[in-house]
């Protein structure tokens, strides 16, 4: 299987072989317009071919959206996530669990953050951290955090009984917290 590399601090995504060599390489400045990514833009990623077409899904951090690109490198579409922050892609089931940096980062470096939970069809059906997503005529609303939850949830990993971990960036009391699922 193949398996794919983000190495942020360059804006590129690599994409190897199973055995370790590289296929190619992408984002950065390679290529036109929406296929080249800017700096400080990608994040997490994964790649989601739950519906049966592959992509690569690029948390764009400071630009407040996700972006899908094919497996080769071009540009599919973007989706607006306002007032959050992609930081990490992390596929659960049906779900995606996205969390956000902060609020308005990096002009507030202190903004808190907030965790989405994003169904099949990326609307949001759930933060964590923050009210509920608001969407006027199917556009979705600037979010904000709760200002209380979360000190920077930066990354985050789920376990088999769907209870989260969540890597918190710059939170001196409580750098890992597991928020378990409620059944």
């Amino acid at each position: 299987m193949d398996f794919f590399a983000l190495a942020s601090g360059k804006d590129y995504i690599f994409h190897y072989k199973s055995d370790g060599t590289l296929l190619r390489a992408w984002g950065g400045n390679i290529g036109e317009a929406r296929d080249q990514l800017k700096h400080w833009g990608p994040h997490g990623g994964a790649f989601d071919e739950r519906d049966g077409t592959p992509r690569v899904v690029i948390g764009m951090s400071d630009q407040q959206e996700i972006r899908r690109f094919t497996p080769g490198g071009r540009f599919i579409d973007e989706l607006p996530f306002p007032g959050g922050n992609p930081r990490d892609i992390v596929l659960f089931g049906l779900h995606t669990i996205i969390p956000h940096l902060g609020d308005n980062w990096p002009k507030d470096k202190n903004a808190p953050g907030f965790i989405s939970i994003v169904d099949s069809s990326w609307k949001i059906v759930s933060n964590i951290g923050a009210p509920a997503a608001v969407y006027e005529n199917g556009v979705l609303q600037p979010m904000k955090s709760d200002g209380k939850t979360f000190i920077h949830p930066h990354g985050v990993a789920v376990d088999a009984e769907g209870n989260l971990y969540v890597a918190q960036f710059a939170s001196p009391a409580a750098p890992l917290l597991k928020l378990e699922r409620l059944k």
